[in-house]
């Protein structure tokens, strides 16, 4: 019972401080100009990373890898901005590390 409460507890602290990298890291990026975005995280590294949508829409995705905290497992992060008309209109991640990651 006692290792329950535990798990959900890390859970919910771990869901936490995605929802905080969600909003402090990357929220504020919508609206931006993709020439600001590209000056501070860089142009994507892969010409795979730029996916042009349909002809208004283009994702630049930015990969970091490194080591999990928590498992000492090899872990990755992905981050995706959707730009249309010259700025950012969203932006996502998808990785369990990235809240360590502010940008690559």
């Amino acid at each position: 019972m006692r290792f329950r409460s535990y798990l959900v507890l890390a859970v919910a602290v771990s869901g936490a401080a995605c929802a905080s990298y969600q909003t402090k890291i990357l929220d504020p990026w919508v609206g931006a100009s993709r020439a600001e975005l590209v000056k501070f995280w860089g142009y994507p590294q892969a010409s795979t990373d730029v996916v042009k949508i349909d002809d208004r829409v283009t994702v630049y995705t930015y990969r970091s890898q490194g080591t999990s905290v928590a498992s000492g497992q090899p872990s990755a992060c992905a981050v995706s901005f959707a730009i249309e008309a010259e700025r950012v209109q969203s932006a996502r991640y998808t990785g369990s590390e990235c809240k360590r990651v502010a940008r690559p």
